[in-house]
């Protein structure tokens, strides 16, 4: 069986320049043999033109379309990767490209057997990769739902290294962290209806606050803790002040409406005295007009007295 081509030697590297021009000059490219096509692509490859290595591996299938290695170097120039060991670290598993899987599927003995290598080797590099990214994500858990993606992952390589005695483990944080949640919820409520309340007992406040505080670290539990104890004194205190305040509204509302009542009584009596000082003043008048009317008329009757005494 053909050996597989990788990154051709330093030698072929040094001279992939004249050969790439030379062989550019063909179009298609005829009368070359299926093996040299392969070659001549992966010096292609080699200097990074994996267009030009695409279109000759393309003629050694139309020459030979059951050659294994011109389609896994064709997958290699779509991918744009030189070698082998570059093949195996890409994203997508390789069992899925088309390409790959015409390649194995005409490949015999030890090509068979290598390319099946680089699939189990692949999915080795995913296991690892799988598991390294649990144990990234098992250290930054915060909820019971970042428990459960990491039990996901790890339950998708089950039995790789301790795998399943990391499951068991995250079961177990993901049952903790589902209480301290449900614990932490119920808290929000309660801290919720008590700053809702109208009226606050500072008891009431405290009471919460120490719901929080048994979450320990837990989220912002010890912030929140803090600033319930701050608010029930702060929310007492400012119940007390309003009252206070109220009580001496009530007292100047008080105060005024007697002030403005005396002030009512005051001009009340003030008018009915000058009422009764001006009837006053109008009796005296007609009093003295009335004297004076009889002094008039006691002189007019002395005046009569004398002028009859003068005519005896």
């Amino acid at each position: 069986s053909a050996s597989w081509q990788t990154t051709p030697s330093s030698n072929s590297s040094t001279q992939s320049s004249a050969v790439q021009e030379k062989i550019k000059t063909f179009e298609p490219v005829l009368g070359v043999e299926t093996e040299a096509l392969i070659k001549r692509a992966f010096i292609f490859m080699a200097d990074n033109d994996f267009d030009e290595a695409g279109r000759y591996f393309e003629q050694a299938l139309r020459q030979a379309p059951e050659n294994s290695q011109a389609y896994l170097g064709k997958l290699m120039a779509e991918l744009k990767v030189h070698n082998t060991e570059e093949l195996i670290k890409i994203a997508k598993p390789l069992k899925d490209e088309k390409l790959f899987q015409r390649a194995l599927n005409f490949a015999k003995g030890d090509e068979k057997t290598q390319l099946e290598s680089y699939v189990e080797t692949q999915e080795q590099n995913f296991t690892e990769q799988k598991y390294i990214k649990a144990l990234d994500y098992k250290v930054r858990i915060a909820s019971s739902s970042d428990a459960q993606n990491v039990i996901k992952i790890l339950a998708s390589i089950v039995p790789y290294k301790d795998s399943e005695t990391l499951i068991q483990e995250l079961e177990q944080k993901k049952e903790e962290l589902e209480a301290l949640e449900k614990k932490y919820m119920n808290a929000c409520v309660a801290r919720r209806n008590v700053e809702k309340d109208a009226k606050p007992d500072i008891e009431e406040f405290n009471r919460v606050a120490e719901m929080f505080e048994a979450l320990g670290d837990y989220k912002d539990s010890k912030s929140l803790a803090e600033e319930l104890r701050r608010s029930g004194v702060e929310r007492v205190e400012k119940t007390k002040k309003d009252k206070r305040d109220m009580i001496m509204l009530v007292i100047i509302l008080m105060l005024l409406i007697i002030a403005v009542a005396g002030m009512y009584a005051y001009n009340k009596i003030s008018e009915h005295s000058a009422t009764k000082r001006a009837e006053q003043a109008r009796i005296e008048a007609q009093r003295a007009k009335i004297e004076a009317e009889k002094q008039e008329e006691k002189s007019r009757i002395e005046a009569l007295k004398l002028e009859l005494q003068g005519q005896k």
